[in-house]
């Protein structure tokens, strides 16, 4: 992770659940596909605590975890395997206009090699649109997840060159599929300081690759860090909201995470969060590392995370090579 001014928060990460398909074959086919970095893996994660962090219905949690990295060094791409409680799959018909974390958007230098690997896997999901230069296209995961393919490198305005540029891809934007836009304004700009900015990431012609042909959401767009945050809001119809009885285990994106690397302005984040009414959840195993897993009033959850530099090795943050050594 690259070091973040002490008094800021960058989006740092996104979490994805494998339900499907087992962990380390998932961790394999982000590397093999997309070309994503290994930065290690655990078998052996879970217990009270971090049910507790996560809310989750089984005290006695256990799951796998295995961790990415990309061009930028800020950010990691977790995968969660939960043994216990089990996921549940996502409902019958959801489509990307329901509530939650729907959509990744990654740029990847060799725009044409990627598809064809995808295509190859039986990934592609909606072959590539738009003129040569700022094509995009449509790639599942193996476990449902949906990644946008983009040919074009939009970045955050002011954004830094690439800490490792000779890495195939980079996590450009989340997309966040909403109900209220004011309130989810008031959670991610107002709560956590987020910056709304002036970029056109999506257009109908998007819209329509993801299977919503005719949407005209609400759109604003977020950044903290170099990585953007897209809230829509689709109004005819509505997006479903957040399943029955859902929980972070669940099929899908989990959360984001948003990080600083100063634990005093991590805490003041957090009180100034449950100090609006949201609910926190915090753990910290150790002196380095800091959690609180924060859920505004419409379901969405955010890591907001302090990690100091001695900890990024075992969290993650570092890629490691076939034997699970740092390089």
């Amino acid at each position: 992770m690259s070091q973040a001014a002490p008094r800021q928060l960058i989006l740092a990460q996104i979490a994805y659940i494998t339900d499907r398909v087992d962990v380390h074959e998932t961790h394999r086919w982000y590397q093999e596909v997309l070309g994503f970095l290994s930065s290690g893996w655990t078998d052996a994660f879970g217990g009270p605590d971090l049910a507790n962090l996560q809310n989750l219905s089984d005290p006695d949690c256990k799951l796998n975890i295995a961790w990415m990295v990309e061009r930028n060094a800020a950010f990691q791409v977790e995968l969660f395997e939960y043994l216990r409680p089990p996921s549940r799959p996502r409902p019958e018909g959801w489509t990307p206009r329901d509530l939650g974390y729907n959509l990744t958007t990654l740029y990847v230098a060799d725009f044409d090699g990627t598809v064809e690997r995808a295509r190859e896997r039986s990934a592609l999901t909606a072959a590539p649109v738009g003129a040569p230069g700022s094509r995009r296209a449509l790639v599942t995961d193996p476990n449902g997840n949906l990644l946008e393919l983009m040919e074009e490198d939009l970045r955050v305005p002011g954004g830094g060159e690439a800490d490792r540029p000779e890495v195939n891809v980079s996590v450009r934007g989340i997309r966040a599929a909403v109900g209220d836009m004011e309130r989810s304004l008031a959670y991610f700009v107002d709560g956590y300081g987020m910056a709304e900015v002036d970029v056109a990431l999506h257009g109908p012609e998007h819209e329509a690759l993801w299977g919503l042909d005719g949407a005209e959401p609400e759109v604003r767009v977020l950044a903290a860090g170099d990585v953007f945050l897209e809230l829509a809001r689709y109004k005819d119809p509505a997006g479903a909201p957040f399943p029955e009885g859902y929980q972070l285990s669940d099929a899908g994106v989990m959360n984001i995470a948003l990080a600083t690397t100063s634990r005093e302005f991590q805490e003041e984040v957090r009180d100034r969060l449950v100090g609006a009414g949201y609910e926190s959840r915090d753990f910290a195993p150790s002196e380095d590392v800091s959690v609180s897993y924060v859920t505004d009033d419409q379901g969405f959850n955010v890591e907001l995370l302090y990690m100091a530099p001695a900890a990024y090795p075992d969290f993650g943050y570092v890629p490691v090579n076939n034997n699970g050594e740092d390089n």
